[in-house]
């Protein structure tokens, strides 16, 4: 028996069993997706809820500008901390942010950024790795 293409357009399938079955198809694949991850256990890291800061710290924040030094009785990093605000600038979240060199108890950095109206927390700090020399 030989099939034309007019003899195939004439085949009828029950479309929608068939458009059914294909979105049944796609949804496995796409959650497999969703379910999988390749990614090392030292990303978990990313993933850590934020610390936030008290609100007698997060006043002093508000208002902070680059250059400014700021003292904080009690903080993430100890008490009576003194901090250099370095910069102030908006992460790629969105979110403001304040770079502070901590100058007190380390020579440390931080940057803490705000969550919402009231709410400041620590954030983890961008790096760059050192790229080969040419």
């Amino acid at each position: 028996m030989q099939l034309s293409v007019h003899s195939f357009m004439q085949l009828t399938l029950p479309k929608p069993a068939v458009l059914l079955a294909g979105f049944f198809v796609s949804a496995t694949f796409l959650s497999g997706c969703a379910t999988t991850s390749s990614a090392p256990a030292s990303y978990s890291s990313y993933a850590k809820a934020p610390q936030f800061i008290a609100a007698e710290m997060a006043s002093q924040l508000v208002q902070a500008r680059a250059g400014q030094q700021l003292t904080f009785s009690n903080s993430p990093w100890g008490q009576q901390v003194t901090a250099q605000v370095v910069s102030r600038y908006f992460s790629a979240a969105g979110r403001e942010c304040l770079q502070l060199q901590l100058t007190s108890n380390s020579a440390d950095s931080a940057v803490i950024c705000r969550y919402n109206e009231q709410q400041w927390a620590v954030n983890r700090e961008l790096t760059v790795a050192n790229l080969p020399q040419e």
